[in-house]
């Protein structure tokens, strides 16, 4: 008896055909391969910034070219993050007709002014192709030409925007000057004009940062969210043809962050990061299905998608919050005053968010570093703080989100250094490799590579096995600041004197307590109308800038014959209060910046001189800082410090600084230096009694008995 061998009928296997070109060619099933060493958009699938890759270096050397695979001159600027499919990297980049030559002027670090580059002259935009295994330039196209519509700040490009691939198209966003899909030779298939999209600062108009947002494409659609100064909106186009498939009006500021897509229970929807309107977006019409208001108000990061949950962080303004928000949300999930979570907010924190900088999940933990480079690690799912700490130990400036591969996290320093760090629970720094280039743009990661755009030139970094990293006479990282110039000083004290200028600033210590007041002299500074202050400071975390948790406790007197006036305030970490005895009422919700605003409402911004502005402030930036040398201010030896403001506001302030306990002991303000004008006034600093912190435990602020609770912010 003969047994025959089943065989699939014509109809059965041109069934199984079928079925295998729609997951092949199918834009719903498409998604699942992009995990196969794909980085298809802004940090990748979902922006979660989490390769699959195996073996991604730790360490490399840019220098020596230890484990350089290669590395291309982009010419121009642009800081978009690579973007990869397949064997190939895409980057966009803006080049001055005219200018093919120059250096386009950069500006990195900590500073608070908001200066514009008017460039106006025609630019090329451009979108790059090269080869992924040898960085070689496949082809080069120009998407645009003409003047830019919209300034640059000093610490972007008029290339912000990422692209992203599916792998048939490739779709590029410069803004104002319009959204191009080219296909994957490079071959333009269509542009839209999205109209003038000014995304500069919402409360002074005349302040243009420069176009942020990616675009992405999900199942066969683009899809743009353009917050800006006009009619804020998000949009979905057909990929290959451009049609616009619907648009939906946002109240919103602009914001920088790229949307990102998920399927929540067969439902698909675009969720987007916001002020007034964070949330998430039916991805087949439009339809705002949640929405959430209030946190930073110049969003910049990217939400990203976890344990069922979106993380949201935002900057500026009162708060810096971070939330984890269910993805199951509906209608509107703002917290109430006083609220950390309720039914769909899982958890949150008012004042623990990042800046710039999208935060990473690796498996349970959710890791958001801040633009000064304090690193916190939560519990994904709960919230709980798991640790705190300042990446590789010291401040830096971070732009560019962190990536992870191999159990292993990225983050990008400014100053061109990257640093590795063991995901899990404890702090493990790995190493710091020197690219001795700026870079604010978002590394990438595909096999067993890693690509990282500095300002000038993309690196294919790969395990080149050539053993262990040779070892140098000393690792070249770059310094957070400038070096100054140092003069000849006495031996013992040439240390300090370098730790003060490296760091710009006077802090060497954490602080518990100081007790001191202030006396000033000088033009207009008529000591019958100037209030003297007398105050102690308790707080923890001074190194971090200014505190989590902070009391401020005065005597303020008009004059020597007035009654003192008793002024409190501080932060319990939720909060900020003013505390009027006189009133009793206690003013919470109260608006802070980095600036001094606080401190200034209370006591007119004398000791805001030395708690937040001048040398403690890293958000100021100077041109110009030179160490005269010591002298000796009432008896306390002191460094002479001299600050120059001559391209901002033509004023020049010296600091003395104690050698004893580095708090400034008295600082003269001479202003319109280069006019002659040498009228100013001077501060003197006296009874300074410094306490070394000796716990790590933060003080809880009580509103006092009998005092009534306004949340009117008090001005």
């Amino acid at each position: 008896m003969t047994t025959r061998v089943p065989y699939l009928s014509r109809i059965q296997a041109g069934f199984i055909m079928l079925l295998f070109f729609i997951y092949l060619f199918n834009p719903v099933f498409s998604q699942n391969k992009i995990a196969q060493g794909n980085w298809p958009q802004f940090r990748g699938v979902q922006a979660s910034g989490v390769a699959d890759a195996q073996n991604v270096p730790v360490e490399w050397d840019a220098e020596t070219g230890y484990n350089i695979k290669w590395k291309v001159r982009i010419p121009g600027l642009g800081l978009s993050s690579p973007v990869i499919w397949g064997n190939r990297v895409f980057v966009t980049t803006v080049v001055g007709e005219g200018h093919e030559d120059e250096e386009p002027f950069l500006k990195v670090g900590l500073f608070g002014e908001s200066p514009e580059n008017p460039e106006d002259y025609p630019h090329l935009y451009q979108v790059y192709c090269l080869d992924k295994e040898s960085g070689k330039v496949l082809w080069k196209k120009i998407a645009h030409r003409g003047v830019p519509q919209v300034m640059r700040h000093v610490k972007g490009s008029h290339a912000n925007s990422s692209v992203a691939t599916d792998g048939e198209y490739v779709v590029a966003f410069f803004g104002s000057e319009g959204l191009y899909c080219f296909d994957m030779n490079g071959n333009l298939k269509w542009k839209k004009d999205l109209g003038y999209l000014d995304a500069g600062a919402f409360d002074a108009p005349s302040i243009q940062w420069g176009f942020g947002s990616s675009p992405i494409i999900y199942k066969g659609r683009v899809v743009t969210l353009c917050d800006v100064n006009n009619q804020s909106f998000i949009a979905s186009f057909d990929v290959k043809t451009g049609r616009e498939i619907w648009r939906s009006n946002r109240d919103e500021v602009p914001t920088w962050g790229t949307p990102t897509a998920v399927d929540v229970n067969g439902r698909d929807m675009i969720i987007v990061n916001g002020w007034k309107h964070r949330g998430g977006y039916d991805f087949e019409t439009g339809e705002a299905v949640w929405w959430m208001n209030g946190g930073g108000d110049i969003p910049a990061p990217t939400p990203v998608i976890a344990h069922g949950m979106a993380f949201f962080s935002s900057s500026h303004g009162r708060l810096r919050p971070i939330y984890a928000i269910s993805l199951e949300a509906k209608g509107d999930v703002s917290l109430n005053r006083g609220e950390t979570s309720n039914q769909y907010v899982a958890w949150s924190y008012p004042r623990r968010g990042a800046y710039m900088s999208t935060p990473i999940v690796v498996g349970d933990y959710l890791y958001v570093g801040d633009d000064r480079g304090v690193l916190t690690c939560y519990d994904a799912k709960t919230g709980e703080e798991i640790y705190r700490e300042r990446i590789a130990g010291k401040r830096g400036a971070y732009t560019a989100s962190p990536v992870a591969a191999n159990g292993n996290i990225y983050f990008v320093e400014e100053y061109g250094n990257i640093h590795v760090v063991k995901a899990g629970p404890e702090y493990v720094h790995l190493a710091s490799n020197a690219m001795g280039e700026p870079i604010l743009a978002s590394p990438a990661i595909s096999g067993r590579m890693m690509f990282i755009r500095t300002s000038r030139t993309l690196y294919g970094i790969e395990d080149m096995g050539k053993g262990k990293k040779p070892e140098k006479e000393k690792t070249k990282i770059a310094e957070t600041r400038p070096k100054p110039e140092m003069p000849e000083l006495p031996e013992h004290e040439l240390k300090d004197a370098v730790e003060i200028l490296q760091t710009t600033d006077a802090v060497c210590r954490t602080i518990q307590s100081i007790r001191y007041s202030i006396s000033m002299e000088g033009a207009g500074a008529l000591a019958e109308r100037m209030p003297k202050a007398k105050a102690l400071v308790t707080e923890s975390g001074w190194a971090d800038f200014f505190p989590e948790k902070f009391m401020v406790s005065l005597d303020v007197t008009m004059n020597d014959m007035s009654e003192p006036d008793r002024v409190m305030g501080g932060s319990d970490g939720n909060k900020y209060y003013l505390i009027d005895p006189a009133s009793k009422t206690v003013h919470s919700d109260f608006e802070f910046g980095v600036f001094g605003r606080f401190a200034q409402a209370v006591y007119g911004g004398l000791v805001a001189e030395f708690l937040i502005d001048g040398p403690f402030d890293s958000e100021i930036e100077c041109p110009d800082k030179t160490l005269k040398g010591i002298v000796e201010i009432e008896g306390e030896p002191c460094y002479e410090i001299v600050i120059r403001y001559a391209n901002e506001r033509n004023t020049e302030t010296t600091w003395w600084i104690s050698t004893r306990d580095y708090m400034p002991r008295k600082r003269t303000d001479i202003g319109d230096v280069e006019n002659g004008e040498r009228g100013g006034r001077t501060y003197t600093l006296t009874e300074v009694v410094v306490e070394p912190q000796l716990t790590s435990s933060f003080f809880v602020l009580e509103v006092p008995e009998g005092f009534t609770e306004t949340n009117q912010a008090a001005r």
